[in-house]
C-alpha cells in the first residue's frame, strides 16, 4: 500500500506539465542518461552515473519507458570535471 501511495505521489509530481519541465530539464542535465559518457576521472564519472540513476528512478516511478520519451540532441559525448 506504502508503494503504491509514493507511485502516486510520483505520478501526482512529475505527470502534471510543470512536473513534465521539471523532468526534461534533469534529463537534459543528466548527460550519461541519453548516451555514453568517455571521462578518465572516476569521481566524475561516479557523479555522472549518479545523476542518471535518479532520473531512471523517477521514471521507473512513471512506469514509463525513458527511452520511449523523445531525447535530446546529443552534442559531445565528453565529460569535463567542470559543475
Amino acid at each position: 500500500m506504502r508503494n503504491k501511495k509514493l507511485i502516486l505521489a510520483y505520478q501526482r509530481t512529475f505527470e502534471s506539465p510543470e512536473g513534465q519541465q521539471v523532468l526534461a530539464d534533469l534529463r537534459k542535465l543528466c548527460v550519461a542518461f541519453d548516451r555514453p559518457v568517455t571521462c578518465n576521472d572516476p569521481v566524475t564519472m561516479a557523479r555522472v552515473i549518479g545523476e542518471a540513476n535518479v532520473v531512471k528512478h523517477i521514471y521507473q516511478r512513471l512506469k514509463q519507458d525513458p527511452n520511449a520519451v523523445s531525447s535530446r540532441t546529443a552534442e559531445s559525448n565528453v565529460v569535463t570535471n567542470e559543475f
